[in-house]
């Protein structure tokens, strides 16, 4: 790219983060007339539209960002991000697992196969992701807590206890890991370590209906 254009899309990055999304989309398309085989400028369109939740069209462009250079891992990675808001997981593992294989791997990529496979009923591969993730980062406190969501399904109540717990040391006042520890509580028949969880899950977060009903 060009010394100004590089400029200009340095620029409209800042644009992205602080959510001035809209600006950012014409900025790209004049980028992208002046230049249509800039895979930033396609890459942060991308990006634009995915901040404004219209995840086809950020499809599209990140697309494009890889037809212009296909090695360009954050728009594999990114790509997988839509096809998981849009809920079809199976294309989301693929451009997840697509990033990998060009080198690019970290606890919260390894995370998102994990939640795909999760969500495809693939538990003994989410499970491995999971733990994976953990690996990377003992301090990942989501990677504990669907580590145990896993072993819940299997009814290993005690080990997924013992992994939902460390999720609620990572986090304190994560009041879905509160709830959690209650229910998982209750499966290891420790009713009154459970009563006091769903107390604490009530005061972490009043608004939510099902807290009240168990507390």
């Amino acid at each position: 790219c060009p010394e100004s254009e590089m400029a200009q899309i340095r620029y409209d990055y800042i644009a992205i983060e602080t959510g001035h999304f809209k600006e950012s989309i014409q900025t790209q398309k004049k980028l992208i007339g002046a230049n249509p085989y800039s895979h930033l400028a396609w890459y942060h369109l991308g990006n634009a539209w995915f901040g404004l939740g219209r995840y086809r069209k950020a499809i599209d462009a990140y697309e494009y960002a890889i037809a212009i250079n296909e090695t360009f891992t954050p728009a594999h990675r990114d790509l997988g991000e839509s096809w998981f808001e849009l809920g079809n997981y199976a294309r989301a593992k693929q451009y997840y697992l697509e990033t990998e294989k060009l080198g690019e791997t970290d606890d919260e990529l390894v995370y998102s196969i994990g939640l795909c496979d999760l969500y495809l009923d693939k538990l003994a591969d989410a499970e491995h992701c999971f733990r994976r993730a953990i690996e990377l980062n003992p301090a990942h406190a989501d990677a504990y807590y669907q580590l145990s969501e896993c072993l819940k399904l299997k009814h290993e109540y005690a080990e997924a206890l013992k992994n939902c717990k460390v999720a609620l040391h990572c986090e304190p006042k994560n009041d879905t890991y509160l709830y959690a520890v209650g229910e998982l509580s209750c499966y290891n028949d420790d009713f009154e370590a459970a009563l006091l969880y769903y107390l604490e899950a009530v005061h972490a977060n009043k608004e939510e209906p099902a807290y009240w009903s168990k507390a």
